[in-house]
């Protein structure tokens, strides 16, 4: 309706165009405002078509047939005693209710149907403690790591959708810019030409599978390395501020939560048990002595400055990760403060039962500080 002959089509016909007069355009602008609102008004809202991306079929409205090799499935449509054939890829027993996917990016079908999951006999291995990184996806509580080239591929990922972003983000404001000055026309075509998604969410979609493959790939080394009878992880949904921003998007929500579905279903399938614990201060907690400070931690390397033990630091997360199982006090949501305060009360009650003095008073031997210098220098 932005032409007037567009809006004389829609309103009654072909206008005629006046020959005794001339009307500018500047002039016709507020009549056809008037008349594209007066319109819009009496029209109401537009109908609206849903389109669905999925439809799900009971046992009655489809069938599996043979022909030639091939398996095919009738769906059954609008027309009655009329059904909609359409080849599979490979020969599936399919039974009972299904869900049929549309996926028009790739313009074919996904059927969606319930399988029966052979139960696996119960791993009988110990408990496997595992502390989940950048670099690599696990580290045990023996030092083995898993899935060591998984840092790199996040990099990469991380690094193009960034570039990526920043263009695109760039173009928005091109587009902004030619909107404000009045050129709809190139703001439009900028969105339509430079700014679509079916790119990004394809970019996206191969991204996440292939984190997904090297992470399965990491859970099945760790289930046929170890045989963990129960595998202890941190809570891998977790979201908490990082040091950059490159590390942010590295472990970013979606990547965690990655992790922690591939984790659940893989354990589960090969016939382990996967728990959560707090994973606050695991990382800066000696195991030997259970001194707690963050400069015990440097990078990846561990080194406790009372009695100077030294480790890798995921070596040393995923021990005291697996030694908070069965942990009386620290629970999976207890506050870090709370946590933090029990391994300074587990701490000092250490150095009083090693080194007792008749005025309660424990001299740390090492450092030349009291008791409560000590517990003071932990808390800072």
């Amino acid at each position: 309706m932005k032409s007037p002959l567009r809006q004389a089509q829609l309103s009654c016909g072909l206008a005629d165009i006046p020959t005794h007069f001339v009307i500018s355009n500047a002039d016709q602008q507020p009549v056809r405002n008037y008349l594209r609102r007066t319109t819009r008004r009496q029209r109401g809202t537009r109908p609206r078509v849903k389109i669905a991306r999925s439809m799900a079929f009971d046992a009655c409205m489809y069938e599996i047939v043979t022909h030639n090799g091939r398996q095919y499935i009738k769906l059954m449509g609008l027309k009655p005693r009329q059904r909609m054939v359409i080849p599979l890829t490979g020969s599936t027993p399919i039974r009972g209710n299904i869900r049929v996917v549309l996926d028009f990016e790739n313009e074919r079908i996904e059927v969606h149907y319930t399988a029966t999951v052979k139960a696996m006999p119960r791993l009988t291995g110990e408990v496997c403690g595992l502390d989940a990184g950048v670099r690599e996806v696990f580290t045990d509580d023996l030092g083995n790591q898993y899935g060591v080239g998984f840092g790199q591929t996040l990099g990469e990922i991380s690094q193009k959708l960034n570039d990526k972003g920043r263009k695109r983000n760039k173009l928005h404001q091109l587009a902004k810019k030619a909107q404000a000055k009045g050129n709809w026309r190139k703001a439009k075509r900028i969105k339509k030409f430079n700014l679509g998604q079916q790119k990004l969410n394809r970019t996206r979609r191969k991204s996440r599978a292939e984190l997904a493959r090297q992470i399965n790939t990491a859970v099945n080394q760790v289930l046929k390395k170890r045989h963990p009878s129960v595998m202890v992880t941190e809570k891998l949904d977790i979201r908490g501020k990082a040091k950059s921003k490159r590390v942010s998007r590295l472990v970013s929500l979606w990547t965690r939560s990655i992790l922690k579905d591939r984790v659940e279903f893989m354990a589960s399938a090969r016939g382990s048990r996967r728990e959560q614990v707090n994973p606050a201060y695991s990382s800066q907690m000696c195991p030997i002595c259970g001194y707690v400070q963050r400069d015990n931690r440097n990078g990846d390397m561990f080194q406790c400055i009372r009695c100077k033990h030294a480790d890798h630091a995921d070596r040393v997360a995923a021990k005291n990760l697996k030694a908070r199982k069965d942990d009386p006090e620290i629970f999976l949501y207890t506050p870090k403060e709370r946590v933090k305060a029990i391994l300074l009360a587990r701490f000092t009650a250490r150095l009083e039962r090693d080194n007792p003095t008749v005025s309660g008073r424990t001299p740390d031997t090492v450092s030349g500080q009291s008791e409560s210098e000590t517990a003071q220098a932990i808390l800072c």
